[in-house]
């Protein structure tokens, strides 16, 4: 997939947006395998990976939700890459602004992840963050906290708590907390951040950076 993915990119070119010369790599595989073979469905996955890469969502949404309904028939709406599909198109909605779409799709792969996988799995807790994301948007913070706070639990045991990954989950919850203007918190939660970027990232990279920034903003 990865592979497949940097050819197309280095075909069409990071910030191309040349729709026939996507479409081209789509239509072989049609021809080739036909429009409900499993392999046409992650040539079109692929393919919207591209489109959301270079910031194209609308067109990359196009591509997911024809894959989305292939394997939907193939594999069936409780197989883990079908889940994966949900995801892809509920993050896609989300870059869109359509967060009540995007909540849609990310709880029916929380759904399927949950009992398909166990609960401390790295992509169970990535569904998490991506809910809790979406909450955020729509400002429903205490539901947004309920699922970063979970997806931190699982990613501390099995990132460990000097993983840029888990940092981040940090930062997510301490911009809720501070929505909710509990700064105490936001506070403490930014500092753990920055102790673990300081040490991951180092004191001269961009991100560190801007984690002392919000820091700063919250003494303010």
């Amino acid at each position: 997939g990865d592979v497949y993915k940097r050819q197309v990119l280095e075909s069409i070119g990071r910030r191309s947006t040349s729709f026939f010369g996507v479409k081209l790599f789509g239509n072989i595989r049609k021809t080739s395998l036909g429009e409900s073979h499993p392999e046409y469905a992650s040539t079109l996955r692929n393919i919207g990976d591209v489109y959301h890469d270079l910031e194209e969502y609308t067109k990359a949404l196009q591509y997911y939700l024809r894959c989305e309904a292939i394997q939907k028939s193939n594999l069936g709406e409780s197989h883990p890459t079908y889940a994966s599909i949900l995801s892809s198109i509920g993050n896609t909605y989300s870059h869109l602004g359509k967060y009540t779409k995007a909540l849609d799709f990310y709880a029916r792969c929380e759904a399927i992840l949950k009992t398909r996988l166990e609960e401390s799995h790295p992509r169970y807790a990535t569904t998490l963050s991506g809910i809790g994301n979406i909450y955020s948007h729509l400002k429903e913070y205490s539901k947004a906290l309920e699922y970063y706070l979970r997806c931190e639990a699982i990613r501390k045991t099995s990132l460990g708590e000097s993983h840029p990954t888990y940092a981040s989950t940090l930062i997510g919850i301490g911009n809720v907390y501070r929505n909710l203007g509990e700064y105490t918190k936001v506070l403490d939660y930014y500092l753990r951040c920055e102790a673990i970027r300081k040490t991951s990232l180092g004191e001269s990279h961009p991100t560190y950076a801007s984690t002392l920034d919000n820091i700063g903003n919250v003494y303010k």
